[in-house]
This record gives C-alpha cells, structure tokens and sequence, in this order.
C-alpha cells in the first residue's frame, strides 16, 4: 500500500497534472483581477463624468462616453447604464432629446439595479419637465415612487457606492419634481418637495457640492419659503443665491454660477429688492460688482456675465433663458431694439422649439418687444402664438393628489380581491348544500321562476315600447302642428299671388293710355285725351282697392343671429355648378375656414341671388368667382365677394343698382327702362335690417363695382369670429353653483356684464384700447356687487385692473361667478395695456389671465389614464388570483353538478336563464333567437320546453312590434323634416312677395294722379276757349295761363315712364319661389259641402277621386262657407268627363247684384275672397298641368230666392 501511493505521487504524469492546475489557477486569478480592475476604472470614469457634469459639459461628455466604452469591452452592465445616465445630461444639455431616449432606454434595458432603474426614471422625469409631457411625466414619477417605496426611505443592505447613488437620486428627484411643480403652478407642493430633500439626507446633500448648489439655486429662484412677508422671503431668497454664486464661482461650477446671476439679475431688477439688498446686504452688492457698473444698471450687467458663461458652458436650453433675461434688462432701460435682438438670438437654434414653456415665455416677451416698437401685427402674431402654447401644454395637474387617490384604489383593490376570495370559498360549501336540497325540491319552482323572469323582460319591453308609443304620439302630434303651420303659409302664399295677378291686370290699362296717346307729335284729340282720363280715373280706383287688400309696410325679417362655418353655405352653392355648366360659364368657389356671425339663411340668400344675378348677365365662356377674406377696411369683418367678368355697366347704372327707381336709357325722345333685378333691392333691405339690430352690424354694407366690358364686382361685409378668441373661450366654460340673488337679479347683471364684454371685445378690435380697458372696468364692478351681494363670510376681495389675488381666492373659495368671463376680461385688458405701452398692467393681467387660465381649464383625462395604467400594471396579479379561484370553484362545480339525474336539467335551466339575462340587458334579441334555432328546443327536458317555446314567441312579437314602431318613427321624422322644410320656404317666400307688393305699391301710386292731373290741365287748356278762361279770371293772368298749358310731350313722357316702372316691379314681383305643392287625391264627398241632393250618385262613383292639393281645397272651402254665413255651400249637381268633375254649388246667404256677379273675378271687383279663390284654382291647375281647372260665377233661383251659384271645375281620375 505504502509502495503504490508513493508511486502515484512521485510517477511523471501526476507531476504535470499539478503543474497544469497551478496554471489555470494563477491565469482566473489574473482575469479576476483584471475584471476587477476594469470596473473599478469604469467606476471611476463615471464619477469623474459626474463630477463635472457642471464644471464642463465636454469634459463630462468625453469621460461618460469612456465609460460606456471600456463597461462594453468587459461587459460590465450596470457601468454601461451609469454612463448612458451620463451621456444623457449631455444631449439634454444640448437639445438631442431623441438621443436622450435612447440612452435612457439602453440604460434601462441593460441593467437590473433599481437604483439605477430609479435614475433612469428620475431623468426622464427632467425630460418629459422640459417637453411639456405631462401625462408621460405623472407615469415616470409612479414607476420612481413604486422603486423608492420598494427601497425604502433609508436602505441599509446597500454598498457604499450604491448608497452614495441612492442618495443622489433622492435629492435629484426632490429637485426634478419641485421644478415641475413650480412650472404648474403648484407652489405649496413644490415647496414641499424641495425641503423634503433635507429632511432625508441632510449630511450627504452638504457633501455633494453639486447637488447642494441645485438646492440652494432652487431655494433662491423664487417661489420655495413661504414664511414670512415678501421682503423677509426676498432677502433669504438672495442669501440662498448668493452662497449658490459664491460656493459655485469658488469650486469652478459653471452652470451653477451662470444660473444664480440670471436669477441674481431678475431679482435685482426690482427697485424695490434693490433698496432691501443696499440697506441690508450692501456687501454682497460690492461683491457682485465686478465691472464697476452703477447699481441701478447691475442687473443687466449679470445677465450679460450669466450669458457669457452659459455660452462657454454650452447648454443650449439656459442660453435661451439667459438671452431671455437679458432681453427683460433691456425692456427695463428702454431700449426695446436690443431686447428684440437678444430675443431672436434666443430662438435662433430650432431645436429650442423642443421646449414648449421656454418658447413660450419667450413668445411673450417678443410680443411686448414688438408692441413697444409699435409693430401692432408681429405682436398679436406672438402672443397668440404665447397663448396656443399655453394651450397646447396646460400643466395644470395636482399630483399629489392623485397619488393619494392611485393609491387608494389599490388598498380599496386588494380588499376587493380578499373579499371575492372569501366569497367564492363561501359558495362552494352553499352549493354543496344546494345541491342536497335541490334533489328533494319540485321543479315547476326553478320551471316558475323562469317564467318570473321572463315575465320581468316583458314588462321592461312593454314599458320601453310604452315610451316609445308616447314619443311617437308627440312625433305626431309635433308632425300636425307642422302641418297646420304649413296650411297657414300656404294659405298666404296663395293670398300672396292672388294680390300679384291682381296688380298685373292694371298692366293692359296703362298700355290703352300709352298707345292712346303715343305717335302724337303736337295734337291729341278730345276722345282720346277723355278716354286717358276715363282709363286713370280706373286705375286710381283699383289702386285703392289694392290699398284696401295690401297693407302698406315694409316686412320685417326676424334674424337668427348664430355663428356658423361660411364653407357650408359655400358647399350648397358648389352643388349648383350644373346651371352655371349649361350656360358655359365656370363657377369657382374657393375653400374657406371663415366663421360669420350672423342669419345663415338671409346669407345663403344674399350670396345665392348675387351669384344668381352673375349667372344671368355672364357671357358663355365667362367666370363668376365667389370669395371670402378678412375685411381690409374693418378689423373683425368678413368680405364675401361675387366677381364676374360679363358685361359690365356704366357708372350711373352701377351708382344705382341697389335702389328702388330704375334707370332710364335712351334720348329725349325714346326713353327705355332697363331693368337691373328687384332682389338686389332685397339684398340691400337685408344689409340695412342688419345694422338696425345692434352695434355688432355696424359696419355691415354691400356696394357694386363695374366698369362697362370688364365684368362686375359686388361684395357684402358681416361680423366674422376671430379664431383666438374661439380658442381661448373653448376652455372657459366652467359649472357655477348656485347664487343667491334672485334669478330676475341674476339675469340682468349677467346680460349687462355680457353687453360690456362684448363692448371689451369690439373695442379691441377697433383700436379703442383706453375704452377697453374702462369697459372691463365696469365688468369688474359688476362682478364685486355680485360678490358682495353674496355674503361671503371673511375678508371682502375685490377685483381691480390691477391683479391682487383677488381672482385666485375668489376660485379657492368657490365663488358663484362666471370665471370664463374674469379669464376673457384678463387677456383683453393684457392685449389693451400691450397695446398702450403700460407695462405693470399688461404684466399683471397676463400673469392672472395664464394662471387663471390653467386652473379653469384642467383637463380631467389624466386622473383616468394615469389609473388605468396603474391598474394594468396590477392585472396580471389579480387575474392569477381570480383564476386560481374559478379553477377550484369550477372543479368543485363538477365534481358535484354533474350528476346523471341534474346534469341536462341544469344545462337547460341555466341556457335558458342566460337566454334571459341576455335579453334583460339589451342584447341583440336576433342574437337569442339564433341561439334557439341552433339549439333545438326538442334537446330541452320537458319541464322547460314550454319556457323555450313561450321565450321564442315572444321575442318574435316583440320585433314585430319594436319594427313597426321603428318603421313609423322614421317615416314621421322624414315628414316632419319635410314639412318643417316646406315651412321655411314658405315663410322665406311670403316675406319677399310682401317687400315686393309693398315696393311695387310705394313706387306707383303717384303716377296715376299725376298724369290725370296734367290730361286734365291739357283739356282745359285746349279744349276751353281763351274767352271762357278769362271769363272766370283776370285779364293779367290770361297769358298766364296760356303759357302755363300742358305739354302733350310731358304726357307722353310719364305715362311712358309709369309704364316702364310698372312692368318692371310688376314683372319681379311675379318672380315668385316656386316650391313643391304637394297633389293629393280626395274623394269628392270630401269636400266641405252639402252634398245631400246628390248623394247617392256620388256614392255609385266608388273610388274616383279628385286630384289636387288638400290644403288648397279646404282653404277654398273655408272661404265659401264663411262667406255663406257659416253654412255649407250646396252641391246641386255634377258632371265629369275623363279628366275633370264640374260642380254647381248654391251659396244659399250670399246676395249679389248682376253687376256684382259679373265683376266678382275681374279687377273691378272690390271681393278679394273671391279673387283667392280664382288664384287658388289656378294653383292647382298648374301643378295638375290641368289648364280648364276654373270657376264661373252666376246668379240662380233658390227657394224662390236668388243666390249665388258657382260652378267649380277640377281635375278628376275615375277608378
């Protein structure tokens, strides 16, 4: 034994089996070491990034990316998140926020420390701080506020580096989150944030100078002590940033240093903290006074000083700010072209417009930079550019809260799961025993109490299709009001043309006096210049009886003043392009994004008959354009043109185109009326109602433009609605609670608040700023009686010009007033002192209207989306639980309810309640019914058949019944959206015909007295002897009188005048809309007579009918029994043929002499209800296109009494 082991360790190969072990042995060891010493190096290069981070950029930059390069050689993962962390503060520091992402993506993917997992989360928070990213900002910050809950408050299993990087998370996260809290305005919980820094680990934030700077530099800006009055918070605020200047210009730290004299000179450039600094610290003035500048100019100085070193230190984004600060320092001294420049230098790299709120901030003060150099349009260009942003990146969320709220939802959660647990563990045993029970229970109650339920399901339909039968009822109803509106216009529309082809009767009259009297050169003879006169005399007496009938006055269009997208009126005229293609003529109608305030319907006519108007004097070949812009004459105004390029017209004709007399054209001898169209006339009555109703339409007009060859322009003015006004009320609209003034008080303080805001509004737009700013003042006034009048226990605020914070308590408080009005007010007074150079207004009205502004329009999605986020990163976990569960309950729920003598009971008992449920919650009924259909009722057991069968029936009679009703509701909608529209186009057209009569009256009722005048003075002058005449008057006036005699040219002439006029509005009133009447078809027996002597022939007549409007019909009808003393007229006979019925009815009361019943249908008559009648039938022979549709009038013995007989015709269709 002793023999063999010693040959075993002293034989050649176990010699060289230890020396190839101490080999691989010294070789790990040596790879050990270098692993090791390979991350200590990494390590180190990233603290050196670290450390210089704020000394200089490059410099942390070059080691950051040495870092990342040597971790990657040795695969060194956490070293290669660490120094992406690095590389990150970099390329924001430089504005490559896309390069950010990803680095910060590799340094999350790549390691799985959670402390590094928290400084990624940190940074992104600074990221999405600077994007304006709110909602991904809240999501980073719940990922950072899970990791810190996980690590907790002070961990002590942590190495020292770990520790020493722990620690600096903390206090960044501290600073990131109070910066963003300050930046929305959350100042109490900003301030919360920052000093909790100290309160976690005070002794590590005093040994990272960097970290300490950033406190301080925090502290200082402004914002974070909230102890004490505004001068005691002004002079710690200034200690803060000068020891962050002192400490940072010691130790070589750049960006801090720049930081704290950008904030040093805002702070500084109030007279007042300047006094505070010289009476109490005027050391550290001498201190900052490198350059020896006076102190009133100090400030300036260090923005200049910070400028310079951010350059050198190259953060992009703080050079903006800088030049911003700097630009501030010149508005305060006046010099308002070097503040211009420092702005534009600021904005000069496109890649700032990355940061919302810096571009922002910057927008803001170029518009005050512009309007101090008077540049009224660059300015309003930048603020509203200030304000979409402002918009565009509200930041307006109390996190905090929400993270109180987030996590309640999670305790409530988790409760809710024990809960559901327990519950489910619960049922198992219950069922256990129901199942016991239910083998010794009767069936028919399980069979009752699907019918219970589906009972239950009937009623719910029942009551639905109750409902549904009450809105249908009101449908109808509604549809039969409609109706009766429609009959009534109708009826006066009929009225309407009856008065139009009355005046066109007095056409021929005037033409028997102009060819009795035309071609006679210097001598009319006695008959003809008598019978002149027989014919005036005539028409003076119709012109009376037309008197009598056509009320004189004007008509009045009711306006429905609303606001409205021009383009849409634009896109019904397009749809016309057809009868501008038939002509040859091209319409062009270009896009608009306009928004007119004012009656949609008078626009679309007004735009409609001017194009109409182009289309007609246009040349085949020719253009009509029709355009839309901003006013150039008036701020707020819209221009719509129609532009073609026709004929055109002299500048008399053009002068005159809108008025009610006509040009005359030709030589002395011939003089022609053109006729230049009667609803330019109607246009221009619109314009004027327009200006009539209020001061907003002031500067409504319509005017023409021509020039004989070259084409015609004529273009019309109305309010529009400027876009940034729409944007900044889209968000004003904010739920009040209740006032206690009474709701009479209440209205009338609210409509004259909303008369002075408009007043604010308009006068803006017009250039009035100092009245702006007084009419705000009135606002304000009234909204402080509002405010008293609530008594508000506590101190009384009140709102001035100037911001108090009287806005701000009076929303804490919850005061009942309309906050969208206060924001509306803000800005407007802030656009009037921008405008008037008064910096101090402007300055607290745009800080009360942006901070008003975020808190009056929060957006309430973020609460949503943050908790459906939190909650879908909590369903895995809660899923596994639910179905861990309803595994082990539905094994149970096997194991026990499948038993042979249940299992098909149970299928078909539990099939058809869900059947019902389903039904009961709304589904699809076709869905259960297929359901049925697929599964055959004979599969059921015997006890549920009938449920199934009885289910089935009645769905199927409640589709029915639900369709039909469906079915109804659809055909009402379509006539009440067809009458309705019927209506409109009744109402619009009687009130033209009305203004037509009305002007057609006023036009002619001089000229027939005239020319009886003037062919009376020619008969007495020429038919009279001169001895006769001197008979009756002294002999020195005989002469005179001879001289005096009337010319037959001047008869000539103004009968040839009134003729022209006459014809001309007589030809426009018949112009009439022509609308569609509907045709009916009625029985005779229908009619509203008496019938009864021939009533049994009619009955043989069986389904033969009438055709013709009913409406009309029961109007002719109504007429007739109203003039018969309210009896029915009587039906004596009839007679048809194959198109048309005659009826003789006897009007038993109407008494009438011969002469009475021969003039009743002509222009004689003065019965102007017969002359509706003659016009009525007339309308439905036209729409019929049934030209022997008629009445005659004639007298006939009645009960040995003459009466009235009428003989009707109408058209007529057998069976």
């Amino acid at each position: 034994m002793q023999r063999l082991v010693h040959n075993i360790f002293h034989s050649k190969g176990f010699i060289q089996f230890c020396l190839t072990l101490t080999v691989w042995s010294l070789l790990l060891c040596s790879a050990c070491s270098s692993d090791n010493d390979g991350i200590q190096e990494v390590d180190r290069l990233n603290d050196i990034s670290y450390a210089t981070r704020y000394q200089d950029l490059d410099s942390s930059h070059t080691y950051a990316l040495r870092a990342s390069e040597l971790a990657k050689q040795i695969g060194y993962r956490d070293g290669i998140a660490e120094s992406a962390i690095n590389e990150t503060f970099y390329e924001i520091a430089r504005l490559n926020y896309q390069k950010a992402d990803s680095l910060l993506s590799l340094a999350d993917s790549v390691s799985s420390n959670e402390i590094i997992e928290l400084n990624v989360e940190v940074q992104r928070m600074r990221l999405c701080q600077r994007r304006s990213q709110n909602k991904d900002f809240y999501f980073h910050k719940t990922y950072a506020d899970n990791i810190i809950t996980n690590l907790g408050d002070n961990p002590s299993n942590l190495s020292k580096r770990d520790r020493k990087q722990y620690t600096y998370t903390i206090s960044e996260y501290g600073i990131v989150l109070s910066t963003y809290l300050y930046y929305v305005n959350l100042l109490e919980e900003s301030s919360k944030a920052l000093l909790s820094i100290t309160e976690k680990d005070n002794i590590f934030l005093l040994s990272d100078t960097a970290q300490y700077l950033g406190y301080l530099y925090n502290i200082g800006s402004g914002g974070i002590l909230r102890k004490g009055n505004c001068d005691e918070v002004f002079l710690k605020e200034f200690n803060c940033l000068m020891q962050c200047y002192m400490i940072a210009k010691h130790s070589g730290y750049q960006y801090w240093e720049a930081n704290s004299l950008q904030s040093l000179s805002e702070h500084l450039s109030d007279p007042h903290h300047l006094s505070l600094v010289k009476k109490y610290d005027s050391a550290y003035l001498r201190y900052l006074n490198d350059d020896f500048v006076p102190d009133s100019l100090l400030f300036g100085n260090l923005a200049e000083r910070s400028l310079q070193l951010f350059l050198h230190y190259g953060d992009l984004y703080q050079i903006a700010g800088a030049w911003r600060t700097l630009s501030q320092c010149y508005h305060l001294i006046g010099d308002h072209e070097a503040q211009l420049s420092c702005l534009l230098n600021a904005v000069d790299d496109s890649l700032i417009y990355q940061a919302p709120d810096l571009v922002a901030s910057i927008s803001e003060k170029m518009s005050i930079a512009y309007s101090a150099l008077n540049d009224k349009s660059a300015s309003d260009f930048y603020r509203n550019q200030y304000l979409d942003i402002q918009d565009s990146t509200r930041q307006d969320r109390q996190l905090e809260a929400r993270a109180e709220a987030l996590s309640s939802i999670v305790t409530r959660t988790q409760w809710l799961i024990s809960l559901v647990v327990i519950v489910l563990v619960a049922l198992v045993f219950v069922v256990v025993y129901l199942i016991y029970k239910r083998r010794h229970r009767n069936y028919s109650v399980k069979v009752n109490e699907l019918y219970t339920l589906l009972s239950d399901w009937r009623n719910i339909k029942e009551d639905e299709i109750k409902a549904k039968e009450e809105q249908l009822e009101e449908l109808d109803e509604h549809k039969q009001m409609l109706s009766l509106q429609h009959d009534n216009a109708l009826r006066i529309n009929v009225e309407q043309h009856a008065k139009i082809t009355y005046t066109q009767n007095m056409l021929p009259l005037i033409d028997r006096m102009l060819h009795s009297v035309s071609g006679q050169q210097t001598h009319i003879n006695k008959e003809n210049i008598e019978y002149v006169s027989d014919i005036c005399e005539s028409i003076l007496k119709y012109n009376a009886n037309l008197t009598s009938w056509v009320q004189l006055r004007r008509g009045q269009v009711a306006l429905h003043i609303e606001k409205f997208q021009l383009d849409n009126l634009f896109d019904i005229i397009r749809l016309n392009n057809n009868s501008f293609s038939q002509k040859g003529i091209n319409l062009i109608v270009p896009k608009t994004d306009l928004i007119i305030k004012a009656d949609k319907v008078l626009t679309l006519f007004l735009i409609n008959t001017i194009a109409e108007n182009a289309r007609k004097y246009t040349p085949f070949g020719g253009t009509v354009t029709i355009n839309a812009n901003e006013s150039a004459l008036f701020k707020g105004y819209a221009e719509i043109s129609i532009t073609d390029n026709g004929e055109g017209m002299e500048k008399e004709k053009c002068d005159n185109l809108f008025a009610y007399k006509p040009i005359i054209e030709g030589d002395e001898n011939l003089k022609v009326q053109k006729n230049h169209g009667f609803g330019l006339m109607n246009c221009r009555g619109i314009m004027d109602r327009y200006r009539k109703t209020s001061e907003l339409f002031s500067h409504c007009s319509i005017k023409a433009e021509s020039e004989k060859g070259r084409g015609t322009r004529i273009s019309f003015t109305l309010p529009m609605i400027i876009k940034t006004i729409l944007l900044i009320f889209s968000f004003m609209t904010i739920s009040l609670l209740p006032s206690p003034c009474s709701a009479e008080n209440r209205e009338k303080a609210h409509d004259s608040l909303n008369m002075f805001a408009d007043s604010v509004y308009h006068s803006n737009v017009m250039g009035r700023y100092s009245s702006a700013i007084d009419y705000a003042d009135s606002c304000f006034a009234i909204l402080n009686k509002q405010y008293k009048a609530l008594n508000l226990s506590g101190k009384i605020d009140t709102l001035s010009l100037s911001f108090n914070g009287a806005d701000l308590r009076w929303y804490d408080k919850k005061v009942p007033v309309d906050f969208g009005i206060i924001i509306f007010l803000r800005n407007e007074i802030a656009v009037s002192a921008l405008a008037l150079h008064e910096w101090s207004l402007y300055e607290d009205n745009n800080k009360a209207y942006t901070t008003l502004y975020k808190l009056c329009s929060r957006d309430t999605t973020l609460n949503t989306y943050c908790s459906t986020m939190e909650n879908a990163e909590k369903t895995n976990d809660i899923s596994i639980i639910v179905l861990v569960v309803l595994f082990f309950l539905l094994a149970v729920v096997f194991w026990w309810f499948y038993l042979r003598d249940v299992i098909k009971y149970r299928n078909s008992f539990a099939h058809l309640k869900n059947l019902i449920e389903i039904l009961k919650r709304g589904t699809d009924n076709q869905n259960v019914l297929s359901h049925l259909n697929a599964q055959s009722i004979s599969r059921y057991t015997p006890e549920v058949q009938d449920v199934a069968k009885n289910i089935k029936r009645s769905i199927l009679d409640i589709n029915s019944t639900i369709e039909t009703l469906s079915d109804k509701e659809k055909f009402l909608q379509d006539e009440v959206a067809c009458t309705q529209m019927e209506c409109d186009r009744l109402y619009i057209s009687n009130s033209i015909i009305d203004n037509t009569l009305s002007a057609l009256k006023h036009e002619t009722m001089y000229y027939p007295s005239r020319i009886n005048q003037l062919v009376k003075e020619y008969i007495k002058n020429n038919y009279v002897s001169k001895d006769e005449i001197a008979s009756h008057l002294e002999d020195n006036s005989v002469n005179n009188t001879m001289e005096n005699r009337a010319n037959i040219n001047d008869i000539v002439d103004i009968i040839a005048y009134y003729r022209n006029i006459y014809a001309m509005l007589s030809q426009q009133a018949n112009r009439k809309e022509q609308g569609q009447i509907m045709i009916n078809r009625m029985k005779v027996s229908e009619l509203q007579f008496n019938f009864n002597p021939v009533i049994e022939a009619l009955n043989n007549e069986g389904e033969s009918k009438i055709i013709a409007n009913k409406s009309l019909i029961d109007f002719l009808c109504f007429i007739l029994k109203k003039r018969n003393n309210k009896e029915l007229p009587l039906v004596i006979s009839y007679k048809k043929n194959a198109n048309y019925i005659t009826l003789t009815i006897i009007c038993q009361n109407i008494k009438m002499s011969d002469n009475e019943v021969s003039e009743l249908f002509s222009l004689s008559s003065k019965d102007f209800d017969f002359l509706i009648i003659r016009q009525i039938l007339r309308e439905i022979g036209t729409i019929t296109n049934s030209f022997a549709t008629g009445i005659i009038a004639k007298k006939y013995l009645y009960e040995s009494n003459l009466s009235l007989s009428l003989v009707i015709t109408l058209p007529y269709i057998s069976k």
